[in-house]
């Protein structure tokens, strides 16, 4: 298993609020992250971190974070790079191509001390072999099926977020392919991936990944839905949470990597 804090990606969520600071460049968990980070928790851990980033509020609201927690770990996975740790500085080199997702294993002892119990009938946590894979065994738990959203809050740079949100990438009809801890597509993308592009001289961006579980029965976009529209002039001034209250999707988890572009 994945160990924690250090070594692991947590995860996250969005919102329209703002606060200006600048945040730390590190190649792993900046340093104020990682001492508020209780590794007897992992769920708790995690927000924790996002709090101490201002994705909360800057990207989860306040209103909807105090009644929210965790309940799936998962790892962004590149190909020129591997897995990213929460809150990392990543070179833009490395975020060029689409990434997959990957859940963070827990023991079943783990996940009977951590998890929310109000949470046991919602959701299952990743990890656990229920006759499955990734926390999916029988029953509805095969029919469960997520959404991935990539977004950038700090568009066009954290000081003067005017532009926020950026909508880098949504995903839906993602399920854990039976194989491994790997979620796999199952329908194409709602907006194709646009990597990471922050404007040079405009600071570290955070990149937002927020993974939604949906509604059973899934959801549609309709045609004309701004999510369908991947010209770059028309994926800015979006908002993830709004997205998922529209389609009634659930958050379960988020993650994020920086990227800055320097003169």
């Amino acid at each position: 298993m994945t160990s924690y804090p250090s070594d692991s990606i947590y995860t996250s969520t969005i919102s329209p609020t703002n606060k200006n600071q600048d945040l730390p460049t590190t190649t792993s968990p900046p340093e104020d992250i990682e001492r508020n980070m209780s590794p007897s928790n992992p769920f708790v851990a995690a927000k924790h971190a996002l709090e101490k980033a201002h994705l909360i509020p800057d990207v989860i609201p306040t209103s909807f974070a105090s009644h929210w927690q965790p309940t799936i770990l998962f790892t962004i996975v590149y190909s020129r790079r591997n897995s990213i740790h929460f809150g990392a500085d990543v070179p833009q080199s490395e975020v060029l191509d689409e990434p997959s997702i990957k859940f963070d294993q827990l023991s079943e002892e783990e996940e009977d001390k951590f998890r929310d119990k109000k949470e046991a009938d919602l959701l299952p946590v990743a990890g656990r072999n229920h006759g499955g894979v990734g926390g999916v065994g029988g029953g509805e738990e095969e029919d469960r099926r997520y959404t991935l959203v990539l977004t950038d809050p700090d568009a066009p740079s954290r000081s003067e977020p005017k532009n926020r949100e950026w909508r880098h990438w949504i995903v839906q009809g993602l399920k854990p392919n039976g194989l491994g801890n790997e979620f796999k597509k199952t329908k194409e993308a709602i907006t194709m991936y646009y990597p990471p592009s922050p404007p040079e001289g405009s600071g570290p961006h955070r990149y937002t990944f927020l993974l939604f579980q949906e509604p059973n029965g899934g959801y549609t976009i309709p045609p004309h839905a701004p999510e369908h529209d991947d010209i770059p002039s028309k994926r800015g001034h979006w908002n993830a949470m709004h997205f998922a209250e529209q389609n009634r999707l659930k958050l379960v988890g988020v993650t994020y990597f920086t990227v800055e572009v320097t003169k």
